[in-house]
């Protein structure tokens, strides 16, 4: 079982962009595997989280969407049950942009 030693690890790779989507991916699958067993690390692991999405444009939306979806498992990571709801309304309007042709 991974625990909370882990996490400065997890979130130094979650914020590195030389990693590849899928690893950085892992690395929050990591945090959230340690949230859930360890309640005293919860919040810390949840915050890593949230803050990563915080950085929305600057994320792949692939990666966004893994975010909303470990911090949807947990509605109370973002102090209420529709923190996510803003995020998925910016991911959204990212992708409707980038596929609107330009003229």
């Amino acid at each position: 079982m991974i625990g909370a030693k882990a996490i400065p690890v997890l979130v130094e790779y979650l914020a590195d962009v030389s990693h590849g989507l899928y690893s950085r991916v892992s690395a929050a699958n990591g945090l959230e595997k340690i949230a859930n067993p360890h309640p005293e690390a919860r919040n810390e692991c949840l915050g890593i989280l949230v803050d990563q999405l915080e950085r929305i444009s600057e994320n792949d939306r692939t990666l966004n969407g893994f975010l909303i979806s470990r911090l949807d498992r947990h509605p109370k990571a973002g102090g209420n049950a529709g923190y996510s709801e803003g995020f998925r309304g910016q991911i959204s309007s990212q992708a409707t942009a980038s596929a609107t042709p330009r003229l």
